[in-house]
């Protein structure tokens, strides 16, 4: 009898396992997707550093002018001086105001790491919303996360700026969807979600 039982409460616990794995695999995968993009970012340098040049310079110094107390919109600190901001900006980006403490090279991994997540978050959400499987789910996010688009944003080029819509463009789509599908009274918050995705295109 004690045999039984020992084969009956390993055989519960086989089986719980085996599900707590089918629950969790397509979220390690999706969270092996992230690490893999993002470990090119943190670790490497991108070959080139086109909107370096700008898009993050003028995005520095409008924050840490902003925190001296002035609006920066000439700058002399560049050549004979320079009108900002430069376009496109990252100024506005939540994100943003981490310049004033971090350094550009630091805020700008921890910005493509932040979006690296969202995006990857996004498209699983997204495809959830459509009732698509959880693996399948995982599949669309790391198909997302390692696009060709992410490849040439981030290692071919560096176009942070077109980075951040192409991560953002799953929420907007989700929160659209959401916002017109559901007419309920707390359909306001996403709205207000909506509005705070598609601002920082």
């Amino acid at each position: 009898m004690s045999l039984y039982l020992l084969f009956q409460s390993l055989y519960l616990r086989s089986s719980n396992s085996f599900l707590l794995i089918r629950a969790a695999a397509p979220l390690v995968l999706v969270a092996a997707g992230i690490t893999l993009v993002s470990s090119e970012f943190l670790y490497g340098t991108p070959l080139d550093e086109e909107e370096f040049r700008f898009a993050i310079l003028g995005a520095w110094l409008r924050i840490r002018a902003l925190f001296a107390g002035n609006v920066l919109y000439w700058s002399s600190s560049m050549g004979l001086g320079i009108p900002q901001p430069f376009i496109p900006n990252l100024a506005l980006h939540p994100l943003a105001p981490l310049l004033a403490v971090l350094g550009p090279i630091p805020w700008v991994r921890l910005l493509l790491f932040v979006h690296t997540a969202i995006g990857g978050g996004g498209v699983w959400l997204l495809c959830r919303r459509l009732n698509v499987s959880p693996t399948v789910s995982a599949a669309c996010a790391v198909t997302h996360l390692l696009a060709a688009p992410v490849h040439n944003y981030l290692l071919s080029d560096f176009w942070p700026s077109h980075f951040l819509v192409w991560t953002s463009v799953p929420w907007i789509l989700l929160l659209t969807w959401r916002v017109i599908e559901e007419r309920r009274r707390t359909g306001w918050r996403d709205g207000l979600l909506l509005g705070l995705a598609a601002g920082t295109v």
